[in-house]
This record gives C-alpha cells, sequence and structure tokens, in this order.
C-alpha cells in the first residue's frame, strides 16, 4: 500500500502529493470573491458587515442594563438598589456567558432592609428576607440598522480593495519555494547574533555594522505568515480566515448602530422569611416563625435603540409559594388573638388566618408589564411604566387575601457613555403598588426610587 502525504505548496518528498501554491491561491480567491458577494447595503437579506461584527457588537449590547425597578437586574451584572416608604432593598445580580454568547447564567442575590443597614449573615443564620436567585436567559432573535447607506456604498469597492490586497500578500507568501530555506537563514541570523554577543568587546562588534535583528524580525514575520496561511489552509478553514480579516476592516468602519433584541428569562429564587408575631400568653411576648419563600418567574422582553428613541418592554408571569402573611396588601404587624383558645392571626383590623396554618403553603401569581422609554436629551431621559396583577390560586387557608394590583408611573434617567450603554439608571416610580380591589387608592399610594449600576461602568479603561 502506497501512502500518499499532502503537502501545500512546496514539495515534500517522492511519494509526498504536491498541493501546487495556484491551488492554494485559488481557494482563497474563491471564499474573497464568496465573502464579498453576500454585501449588500439596500437589497434584502442585507449584510453591510460580517456576522462576527454584528455578533461582538450585540453580545455588548445584551450587557446593557435597563433596570426595572425589581430587586434584581433582569439581564446583566449589576448593582441595584431600590427605596420606597416600607423598605430598602439592594441587590447584586451577575450574568455569565455560555460559548454561543447567546445564552447567559443569571445569578443574584439581593436582601431588604428598614434602617438602612443590609445584613445578610449574623448570628449563625441568614437574616430576614435575604434571597438567592438563579436562571437562564436566551436571545430568540437581535439585529441592527445600517448607520447610512450612502457610506455603506462607499465601503464596498474600499472593502474589495482590501481584500485584493489581502490576496496579493497571500500570493507573496505562497511564492516562497522551500521554507526550508528561511528556517536555515534565520538559524544563521540568530547564530550570527549570538557570536557577536560572546565577543564580550564593544569595538569588535560595533566593526560589524549589519542590522541582524532587523532581518531577522523580516525573516521571523514572512514564517509566521505563512505558517498560519498553511495552518488554515490544512484545516479547510480558509472561508473564516478570510472572514476573519475582512471583520478586522468591517469593524474599523462602524457602519451599524441601534439594535433590536427580543430574548427571554426563566429564573427562580429562594428567601429565607422570618415573621414576628406579638402574642401576649407567649412567652416573651412575640413568637417567631421561619419559612423559605420559592418564587419561579418567566419573562420575554425586547429591547429596541432607534434614532430618537431607546425602548424596553417586559411582561412576564410568576409564581410564588410562601403563606398567608406573605400577602403584599398587609401593612401593619401581625399579631395573635385567641378565640376558643384557638390561636388567629389578627392583621390590617381583621383575621387572615388561623396561626397553625402559617406552615401550610398559599400560592401566589402574578402577572407584570414594565415599559421604559427614553426620548430626551439624546435618549437620556424618558419615562418608565408599571402594572402587576397578583392574586391566589385557593383561599381555604388565606380567606382573607386580597386580590390587588399595581399601577406606577415615572421619569427615569441615564447617564450615558460610549455607544448609548449607561454608566448608571436612575428613576421614580410613583402610583398605587398592591393596592386591592374595592378599596380607598390613596390609602396606598407610594413612592420608589431606584438605582442601577452595572459592575463594568465602574471598571477604569486601561
Amino acid at each position: 500500500m502506497l501512502l500518499a502525504k499532502v503537502c501545500w505548496g512546496q514539495k515534500e518528498d517522492s511519494i509526498g502529493v504536491v498541493i501546487p501554491s495556484d491551488t492554494i491561491y485559488k481557494k482563497l480567491n474563491y471564499q474573497k470573491e464568496t465573502l464579498l458577494k453576500k454585501y449588500s447595503c439596500e437589497t434584502k437579506p442585507i449584510q453591510a458587515v460580517q456576522p462576527k461584527v454584528l455578533g461582538d457588537n450585540l453580545y455588548g449590547i445584551y450587557q446593557a442594563i435597563i433596570p426595572n425597578a425589581q430587586n434584581l437586574s433582569n439581564n446583566s451584572s449589576a448593582f441595584t438598589y431600590s427605596h420606597d416608604q416600607d423598605k430598602q432593598t439592594l441587590g447584586i445580580s451577575a450574568m455569565f456567558p455560555f460559548p454561543s454568547k447567546k445564552y447567559f447564567l443569571n445569578t443574584g442575590i439581593y436582601a431588604e432592609a428598614s434602617d438602612g443597614i443590609f445584613n445578610l449573615y449574623s448570628s449563625n443564620s441568614w437574616n430576614n428576607n435575604v434571597a438567592f436567585s438563579m436562571g437562564i436567559s436566551g436571545v430568540i432573535k437581535s439585529s441592527q440598522y445600517v448607520k447610512d447607506k450612502k457610506e455603506c456604498m462607499e465601503c464596498i469597492s474600499k472593502r474589495k480593495n482590501y481584500a485584493d490586497s489581502l490576496l496579493l500578500s497571500y500570493a507573496k507568501i505562497l511564492g516562497i519555494e522551500d521554507i526550508g530555506i528561511l528556517e536555515k537563514e534565520r538559524k544563521s541570523i540568530q547564530s550570527r547574533i549570538d557570536s557577536l554577543l560572546a565577543l564580550n568587546n564593544v569595538k569588535s562588534i560595533s566593526k560589524d555594522t549589519t542590522d541582524y535583528i532587523k532581518h531577522l524580525k523580516e525573516i521571523n514575520h514572512k514564517i509566521e505568515r505563512y505558517n498560519e496561511l498553511i495552518k488554515n489552509i490544512e484545516k479547510q478553514k480558509e472561508k473564516k480566515y478570510f472572514s476573519e480579516k475582512l471583520a478586522e476592516f468591517d469593524k474599523e468602519k462602524d457602519l451599524l448602530s441601534g439594535y433590536n433584541v427580543y430574548w427571554w428569562q426563566a429564573n427562580g429564587s429562594i428567601a429565607n422569611t422570618t415573621i414576628k408575631i406579638a402574642d401576649s400568653l407567649y412567652t416573651g411576648g412575640t413568637r417567631t416563625e421561619k419559612h423559605p419563600t420559592i418564587q419561579l418567574n418567566v419573562a420575554g422582553m425586547y429591547n429596541h435603540l432607534g434614532k430618537r428613541t431607546l425602548q424596553y418592554i417586559s411582561l412576564g408571569f410568576s409564581i410564588k409559594r410562601g403563606n398567608f402573611l406573605n400577602d403584599p396588601t398587609i401593612n401593619e404587624d401581625p399579631s395573635i388573638i385567641y378565640r376558643n383558645d384557638v390561636p388567629y392571626i389578627w392583621v390590617d383590623n381583621k383575621f387572615v388566618g388561623v396561626f397553625d396554618d402559617l406552615v401550610k403553603p398559599v400560592w401566589q401569581y402574578t402577572f407584570s408589564l414594565y415599559y421604559a422609554n427614553f426620548f430626551l436629551f439624546e435618549r437620556s431621559l424618558g419615562f418608565t411604566f408599571k402594572a402587576e396583577y397578583n392574586n391566589i390560586f385557593k383561599d381555604d387557608i388565606a380567606f382573607n387575601y386580597k386580590k390587588n394590583y399595581t399601577l406606577t408611573f415615572g421619569p427615569i434617567f441615564r447617564a450615558v457613555k460610549e455607544e448609548n450603554f449607561a454608566k448608571a439608571t436612575f428613576g421614580i416610580l410613583a402610583g398605587f403598588i398592591n393596592t386591592p380591589y374595592e378599596t380607598k387608592t390613596k390609602d396606598f399610594f407610594s413612592v420608589q426610587a431606584y438605582i442601577g449600576i452595572p459592575f463594568n461602568a465602574l471598571i477604569k479603561k486601561q
């Protein structure tokens, strides 16, 4: 059996199958022509840049932050802080991309406080309302706009000239008849340099005026380019290789602006909840009950950056496992009142359940809508709107649970850095939060302030 080794661009030995340099050149030329034909500034499908450039741009966009007054940022690594009349909430969230850069692992932790001090863990236990969150988010569809069609059209001829110059340079590299000769020359020059240095005599060294270092760099450059090119051809990666070179050109031209991103998120969280209930017949006068609160969330989201506006919308649904004291409409501290020796829980001037039923799960569900639109002062100032509907699946345990709604509206401001990404986002929401149906809405009027700061805004560029 005769074994043949494929050799690229030069002769190997008597049994080697020689692939001529012209064949390699033709393969590269074919890829050049194929890739250039795909560019279009007006006719669909429009392609103003290489997909890699679009992908890199969009990956940066996925990390942008627009907080929506929730405890954790939806889709980025950030600090978030919100403040309302009852409590303050501090959250830290982090986003870790999967290799595709279109799916992300989201993790987070948040803590609530009423006195401005955020304790996560003390006295050998997690403090009240400390929650951990984990989930996955993914991009459904994303795109950018061509910034200027005229500029895009002008780049077509410039790109062709650039591609032609690449191909000419490749031809010169492939014209090297024997890379072994260059390798021997490199060793010879390095040997001469070593010999001069070994003299340890300045006068003897200075007599030789040849610039060996310059010559060595030139030879090294030729060898590196040759090996890089041949390596990609051997692995049949000439398309990717040429595409990456065109991507470098496209990235410098900055032909794209704005974005449209459709994405989804699913996550779960678990919180340590501690409830203190006044009981005059109990030792110490207070009962303390601890139980975990579990919540599952799904949401679909849309981000848009156009010439005049930056918009964000989120539609979500969540399910929460807690107990009847997790009713968001409750405002006062609970206490126990005995009726026929049975401990009932009294809060907000009504009985809300039996103390022994606190260990039984109550399942809440919430539909939510959040919308933000920046349209003033170069898309740095706008308004935001939030609406929610909350209820429970069964009321046999929580017999006084009240279905409720949230309607808030307010200004939102971004401190903008380059490429329209926010260093920080500030907002105020005013309206009716967790307001029961058939009640006086003014009693539930509230104002909430919040801020979101992405981690990368705190990192100084080198």
